[in-house]
């Protein structure tokens, strides 16, 4: 006889995959298992077809490959190229985007410069940052000792003497090529020659950014979406 928990049941053991319970294997087991006695061998193949068809197996079965594709990189993994570290990130701009891009590389215990124009675009940048953090907390995302050592790890400035000795410098101010290329050109005087010069932009290509330096070949995009912090 059905069991009233049974729907809840499967809906609980399908919630850990992100799998719709009437799509998913022990959804259709549960299900029809509960109505009459079936063992599992015939279950599985009662329920195997009706799987395997559906888009949710498709799409989780695209993203699995999907996944372990990205740990095979030609001409980057299969001739020894190592990751570089990063342990300093510097993120021009601390509007929306930027302060969330900054907020998610103080989660990873990454140290963060700011960069803002002016001290009142620096203070807003920052108390995003800090609401972004606050809100972890709140939601149990993290907890608060850990958000309180991310915040120090975070430093706000005004100009570019403190990029002398970062890894990555991510740019997110608006979209104005004018004012990237400016940025840029400025940027690959200071940091260092092994330093990834990067631009969250949507608009541009990244080496039309770059065309007035010398570092073309260390400027890359990396576009994040909002909220960049729960990407």
């Amino acid at each position: 006889m059905a069991n009233d928990n049974d729907e809840d049941v499967a809906t609980e053991v399908d919630n850990v995959f992100n799998i719709p319970t009437n799509m998913s294997f022990s959804g259709l087991v549960v299900m029809k298992g509960s109505k009459e006695k079936l063992d599992e061998p015939t279950a599985r193949n009662d329920v195997k077809p009706v799987i395997l068809t559906t888009d949710t197996s498709k799409a989780l079965a695209h993203a699995f490959f999907s996944q372990r594709l990205t740990s095979k990189v030609p001409n980057v993994t299969d001739i020894g190229l190592k990751p570089r570290q990063i342990k300093k990130v510097a993120v021009i701009g601390g509007g929306l985007m930027g302060s969330g891009i900054a907020a998610a590389f103080l989660q990873g215990n990454i140290n963060v410069i700011l960069k803002a124009t002016n001290a009142e675009s620096l203070h807003k940048g920052i108390k995003l940052i800090q609401a972004n953090m606050r809100g972890l907390v709140e939601k149990g995302n993290m907890a608060r000792a850990k958000a309180d050592k991310a915040l120090s790890l975070l430093k706000g400035v005004l100009d570019y003497i403190e990029f002398k000795d970062v890894d990555l410098v991510i740019e997110t101010v608006i979209e104005n090529i004018t004012l990237k290329q400016a940025i840029f050109s400025e940027i690959e005087k200071v940091c260092p020659s092994h330093c990834i010069l990067a631009t969250n932009t949507s608009t541009f290509d990244p080496q039309v950014i770059g065309n007035k330096t010398s570092s073309q070949d260390r400027i890359i995009g990396v576009h994040f979406y909002s909220s960049a912090l729960l990407m």
